[in-house]
């Protein structure tokens, strides 16, 4: 960091920096999947939502079992970043690939992988770098077809679910202002032409 920046950074309150770390981790915590699955073990039944994904599902004891899995995972990713052997910490993330993809599917139902792993990205941008969002990805929804997903999902799906319909929205309508320009090119051409024809026609 150059030498500017170090003076700017040294007038900032560290108050105000810790202050500022602080709250950006609560909303970290707040929005975390594993909060959020702790949270749902520890309500009463009776004081969940219906509307909540989690609360669909038969077997309570597979939450249980995802969020240990997942406590495992973080726990082992943070331990080795207090060893020698720190710099190897993304090797244990890549070993939760093959985890995931094939011991996981003999644990637990498609339905509670979906709901309890479900895709980060959002529809549009899975399939614009070519990657399948969801199961059924045989025919790709059109813009008129972004509520079609699970009403019952909560309000965060069901953002993600329209910020995906109005990035799918925005790129319809380039695509039909890129066909009436190109319709008004042609019409002008024809018209152009037709006017040549007529002067050498007179």
């Amino acid at each position: 960091m150059t030498g500017p920046l170090l003076i700017v950074l040294h007038l900032i309150p560290q108050g105000v920096l810790a202050g500022l770390f602080f709250v950006m981790g609560t909303q970290a915590l707040a929005g975390n999947g594993i909060t959020l699955k702790l949270l749902f073990l520890a309500r009463d039944r009776q004081l969940t939502s219906r509307g909540d994904p989690l609360a669909r599902l038969e077997r309570r004891r597979a939450i249980w079992a995802f969020v240990a899995l997942q406590l495992f995972g973080f726990g082992a990713t943070f331990a080795i970043t207090q060893t020698i052997a720190a710099i190897g910490f993304p090797v244990i993330i890549l070993a939760l690939i093959p985890m995931r993809t094939f011991l996981m599917p003999k644990w637990f139902r498609t339905e509670e992988l979906n709901v309890l792993d479900a895709p980060t990205a959002g529809a549009f941008v899975m399939e614009s770098v070519g990657g399948a969002y969801g199961g059924d990805t045989s025919v790709a929804p059109t813009p008129n077809e972004g509520g079609t997903r699970d009403q019952s999902y909560a309000g965060s799906d069901n953002e993600s679910a329209v910020d995906d319909t109005l990035e799918r929205g925005e790129i319809y309508e380039l695509r039909d202002h890129n066909q009436m320009q190109r319709l008004d090119q042609v019409r002008r051409r024809s018209h152009s032409m037709r006017d040549r024809q007529q002067v050498f026609q007179g």
